[in-house]
């Protein structure tokens, strides 16, 4: 268990906060399409799990038949494999001012945690060749489950809260960097809140939420910002 009670600590959540995307969709997508078999068995289950994804209480029962069904059956090395093909190209989508935030806060004397509804291990393998050195990352659970990985404990809403302490982060934090809303039960527990990329909707949302002021950032991928130069 870590210790940061001597520290302040700076949460960032992962996907759409450091990283254009959904990193867990991406390895299950790529897994399920490059296997005839994973493809059919997911239209055939795809009544039963795709209205899940509807609804935030059921959301994570469809994250975990997607990704039961792209890692039943799977080779030990899959994951490496993923990230020889992919992995270039996907570090393209960390937003560079994210890493540089994330990099300054780690300069400082703060803990800093990612905490993502993403598995570590895929997180740490896309940062580890852009990072001087890996924060922790708190993030969803795994078991085994009839010859695959099913999800044990989605980190996300209150749940990423309470892993985090149970992790030994507990509230209150200094910065919370986050997109979601869902990250309420988070940013509430922040003496700084900073929304990601956040439209005005969103924005005046969560402060009606929290009955406070919120500051927002914009960041981009390299690409978007040569295009709006």
């Amino acid at each position: 268990m870590a210790d940061s009670s001597a520290r302040q600590t700076i949460v960032f959540d992962f996907d759409q906060t450091i990283f254009a995307g959904d990193i867990g969709f991406e390895i299950t997508h790529s897994r399920i399409l490059r296997s005839p078999w994973r493809c059919a068995l997911s239209l055939l289950l795809l009544p039963i799990y795709a209205p899940l994804f509807l609804h935030a209480r059921s959301l994570r029962w469809g994250i975990g038949i997607a990704y039961w069904l792209s890692t039943v059956a799977a080779r030990n090395d899959d994951q490496q494999v993923f990230f020889a093909v992919h992995g270039a190209a996907l570090r393209e989508r960390l937003f560079p001012q994210a890493l540089a935030t994330l990099s300054e806060a780690q300069a400082q004397d703060t803990v800093v945690v990612i905490a993502t509804g993403a598995m570590p291990d895929l997180v740490r393998a896309l940062l580890q060749p852009v990072l001087k050195s890996m924060p922790e990352v708190i993030g969803s659970k795994t078991r085994r489950f009839c010859g695959g990985l099913a999800l044990a404990q989605h980190c996300h809403r209150s749940e990423k809260l309470r892993m985090l302490e149970e992790a030994g982060f507990p509230p209150p934090y200094a910065i919370v960097y986050s997109d979601s809303l869902a990250d309420t039960p988070l940013f509430a527990a922040s003496q700084r809140v900073v929304l990601v990329n956040a439209n005005d909707t969103q924005a005046n949302t969560l402060q009606q939420r929290l009955g406070r002021a919120i500051e927002r950032v914009t960041w981009s991928r390299p690409s978007e910002s040569a295009g709006q130069a």
